[in-house]
């Protein structure tokens, strides 16, 4: 009985939270209220058979990119189909020249064609619209490898000075997914080996020191899946009728970084930091067989 008991008072958790949670303005926003992502998800667990015990570890690690590819869009009219070409090939040329000039190497660069479509417009006259061939739209995307993220301020002023402000997507990059891989799978098995230890302690079950690797995931979260949105004010309201008429001022939406919740992991490696732009996740678990 008495093991029975240290067994269950090892296997289970018990929270418990003080204080006042400190949330900004995100306490607008219907995507932050009750939406289980920060509630605690304790999913680690020891499983157990006659013959073997699985020991299981979660390691989420905070790090950021070391190389970004930037994805810009450019589109140009013309009354031909050349000119219009002829115009956009000049804005990308400009966009490349200026580009190179801060550093940032042809090969580093790429033109990708996307489209070529006809223009229409309407031409009133009395209480007739009629529509007509008005030019031609020439769409083409500047791919940029950036690999210095301080140069990311000066390609922006670049591209607004052209009259590019599409800045369509940035990919992030990690270059050596190999070491992150390494440096959690290290963390993890501290992990495992220090829970094994621990029931070992708190139990008369003896374990076969060698271990057969269960299951493994390694995956990462990347900022375009750990945004939200939203926005911040408070309105009241007014009756009006047909002869009049609600203008409401803009309301500007606020982003804000809301990643993976930490709550069941057994380690977070750089918690604190800031500049979290990649989460890198990994969960392990290893069996061991009885004696």
């Amino acid at each position: 009985m008495k093991q029975v008991l240290l067994l269950a008072l090892f296997m289970s958790n018990i929270t418990i939270l003080f204080g006042q949670a400190v949330l900004g303005n995100v306490a607008y926003s219907d995507r932050y209220r009750n939406n289980g992502k920060n509630s605690e998800d304790n999913t680690n667990y020891i499983a157990i058979s006659d013959s073997a015990i699985v020991f299981s570890a979660k390691i989420l690690l905070n790090t950021y990119a070391d190389e970004y590819v930037l994805t810009y869009g450019l589109d140009k009219t013309g009354a031909t189909p050349k000119i219009a070409s002829d115009n956009i090939n000049k804005q990308v040329n400009d966009f490349q020249n200026l580009l190179k000039k801060e550093g940032i190497l042809e090969n580093e660069m790429y033109v990708d064609f996307i489209s070529q479509t006809k223009v229409y417009d309407y031409k009133v006259v009395g209480n007739i619209a009629t529509q007509f061939l008005s030019g031609f739209l020439v769409k083409k995307n500047v791919v940029i490898q950036l690999k210095d993220i301080k140069k990311f301020e000066r390609v922006f002023e670049i591209a607004a000075t052209l009259g590019i402000y599409d800045l369509v997507a940035v990919k992030h990059i990690i270059s050596d997914k190999q070491r992150v891989y390494n440096q959690l799978v290290k963390e993890a098995m501290l992990v495992i080996d220090n829970k094994k230890r621990q029931y070992s302690n708190f139990t008369s079950v003896k374990l076969i020191k060698d271990s057969i690797p269960y299951s493994e995931s390694f995956y990462a979260v990347y900022p375009e899946d750990n945004y939200k949105s939203f926005e911040a004010f408070e309105s009241s309201s007014v009756d009006y009728g047909s002869d009049m008429v609600k203008k409401d001022l803009n309301k500007k939406s606020t982003y804000y970084f809301d990643g993976v919740s930490v709550s069941a992991f057994d380690k977070v490696i750089d918690e604190g930091n800031p500049r979290k732009e990649i989460q890198y996740i990994l969960e392990l678990k290893i069996k061991y067989l009885i004696k």
